[in-house]
């Protein structure tokens, strides 16, 4: 008998805590209206030619690594604009990229891509403008060793 009453005990005193704050807080007759805010659009994506790269080590090539880059143009951008400046893009971004690739990376990695689409951004907003893109992408990173 004792054994039973410790099992319905607390079951017991959790369904009168559930009816105490069901009483307390008006058993959801009044329910807050939330204003639900839009989430801002989507840019637009604007994908970019894969950049092959060679990563160069004391003097000779060890790797090639292929990037495939898709940027995002800030919502209420022109797309247009962006697609024109494409060919100055790609060419900042090889500059970019050939520079990361010569440091030394801990680890053996040829680049830090978090470090790498921070830079990109950065230089896509000193070559569009600075509010144009809002985001830089890697589809995809291949590596292959020579």
């Amino acid at each position: 008998m004792k054994r039973r009453l410790l099992l319905i005990l607390p079951l017991l005193l959790l369904l009168l805590a559930g009816a105490g704050a069901y009483a307390l807080f008006g058993g959801g007759e009044a329910v807050a209206e939330v204003e639900v805010q839009d989430s801002p659009e989507p840019g637009v994506f604007v994908d970019l030619d894969t950049i092959s790269l060679p990563v160069f080590r004391d003097g000779r090539v060890r790797r090639l690594i292929g990037l495939a880059i898709t940027i995002e143009v800030a919502p209420g951008e022109d797309p247009e604009r962006v697609a024109a400046a494409l060919p100055r893009i790609e060419d900042a971004y090889i500059t970019e990229l050939t520079m990361l690739l010569g440091l030394d990376w801990p680890d053996g990695v040829s680049v830090d891509l978090e470090v790498a689409r921070q830079r990109l951004l950065e230089r896509m907003r000193k070559v569009t403008g600075a509010k144009t893109v809002s985001r830089v992408l890697f589809r995809s990173v291949q590596e292959r060793a020579t």
